[in-house]
C-alpha cells in the first residue's frame, strides 16, 4: 500500500512539474510576443481618401469613415504608386493614398509620416468618341467617362501610337490622375485595343 501511495505521489508531482514547465514557457512566449507587438504598435498606417493637406498635417478617412492625420514633414517621401515622384501638393483632399507613419514625437501628438503613397485612377471601357485629345468611354458599369490624353503614352498592339489614333468603339485601359475638376481622368498610359 505505502509503494502504490509513493508511486502515486510520485505521477502527480511529475504532472505538477509537466504543467509548471509547460505554463513558464508559455508565459515566456507571451512575453516575448508583447515585445514584438509593442514594437508593431510603433508602426502606425492608414488608407482612404484625403480631406486635408495643409503641408505639414495630412487628414484623411478611411473606408469605416474614421479619421487619421499624421504630421508631414521634409523627411516625408510622396510617391505615386507606380513609384514615380510625388510631393505634398500632389495630394489634395479627394485623393487615395496610404501612409507608413511612426510614432507621435510628442505626447498626444500626431504620428509622423514617413511614406504617403499616392494611389493612381484607374479608367477602363469602350470608347464613346476622341476629340482634341479627350477620349470619352462608358466604363465598366456603363457610366460616361472623360480621359485627358494631353499627356499621355498610348499603346495600341504592342507599339506607341498616337493618343488621337485611337477610334470609336476601341476598348481602352487608363491609368493616371484625377483631374482638378474632380471628374476627368488625366492619363499617363492608355493601353487600346482597336475594334474587329
Amino acid at each position: 500500500m505505502h509503494w502504490k501511495l509513493s508511486r502515486r505521489t510520485a505521477l502527480i508531482a511529475a504532472l505538477v512539474l509537466a504543467i509548471a514547465s509547460v505554463s513558464a514557457v508559455t508565459v515566456a512566449a507571451a512575453h516575448r510576443g508583447g515585445h514584438k507587438l509593442a514594437k508593431h504598435q510603433h508602426q502606425f498606417g492608414a488608407a482612404g481618401w484625403v480631406t486635408d493637406n495643409t503641408g505639414s498635417t495630412l487628414t484623411l478617412r478611411d473606408g469605416r469613415a474614421r479619421s487619421h492625420t499624421f504630421d508631414t514633414n521634409s523627411s516625408t517621401k510622396f510617391v505615386y504608386s507606380d513609384r514615380s515622384a510625388a510631393t505634398s501638393a500632389d495630394a489634395p483632399p479627394g485623393t487615395v493614398v496610404s501612409v507608413r507613419a511612426g510614432k507621435p514625437t510628442t505626447t498626444g501628438g500626431n504620428p509622423v509620416a514617413k511614406r504617403v503613397v499616392i494611389h493612381l485612377a484607374h479608367e477602363s471601357g469602350l470608347v464613346k468618341s476622341n476629340t482634341g485629345g479627350v477620349i470619352t468611354i462608358y466604363d465598366t458599369q456603363g457610366f460616361t467617362r472623360s480621359i485627358n490624353t494631353s499627356g499621355a503614352t498610348c499603346r495600341q498592339g504592342g507599339s506607341t501610337v498616337a493618343c488621337s489614333s485611337i477610334v470609336q468603339n476601341s476598348v481602352v485601359v487608363a491609368t493616371g490622375k484625377v483631374d482638378a475638376d474632380g471628374t476627368t481622368l488625366d492619363a499617363k498610359r492608355v493601353k487600346s485595343h482597336a475594334p474587329s
